[in-house]
């Protein structure tokens, strides 16, 4: 969110609509909280579900999901979970209101951004939601215009 600021003050000098896609929608709303004047609104394409966002993780959680990530042990677990039937399954049960959109297309992106084993760390953040806080006293507070 800082860093969204940053480029919105520095680089862009005006005052700028902020975009945030699915877990990035966090992003979008902290740089809105950060400095309302220079994010005069907010977009949330496919933010998470309330209950994602109403979730703390603590620190010690995420400092083993980090540990887990860097080991072989973590390496063999992204290889499990970037085959298309463990992305079905999890986009079904976890990221989709409604299953039934999980098709082809989607899991075909999804495996194309898996191919890289260095992709794991980002993948590793989203799944075990080291992103993840309670938002509900942010949404609350909230001035700055939002279109979800």
């Amino acid at each position: 969110a800082e860093q969204v600021v940053a480029y919105i003050t520095e680089e862009v000098g005006e005052p700028c609509v902020v975009v945030g896609q699915s877990n990035l929608c966090t992003v979008a709303l902290e740089a809105a909280a950060l400095d309302p004047e220079a994010v005069k609104g907010v977009v949330l394409l496919g933010p998470p579900a309330v209950e994602a966002l109403s979730l703390d993780k603590s620190p010690e959680a995420i400092a083993k999901v980090w540990r887990i990530v860097g080991s072989p042990v973590g390496a063999a677990l992204f290889r499990f979970a970037r085959r298309k039937p463990f992305l079905a399954s999890f986009s079904k049960k976890n990221l989709f209101a409604n299953p039934a959109l999980v098709d082809d297309d989607y899991l075909d992106v999804c495996a194309a951004g898996a191919a890289d084993a260095a992709t794991r760390h980002a993948v590793f953040s989203f799944v075990a939601g080291t992103w993840r806080q309670d938002y509900r006293p942010l949404l609350a507070a909230l001035a700055t215009p939002t279109l979800v």
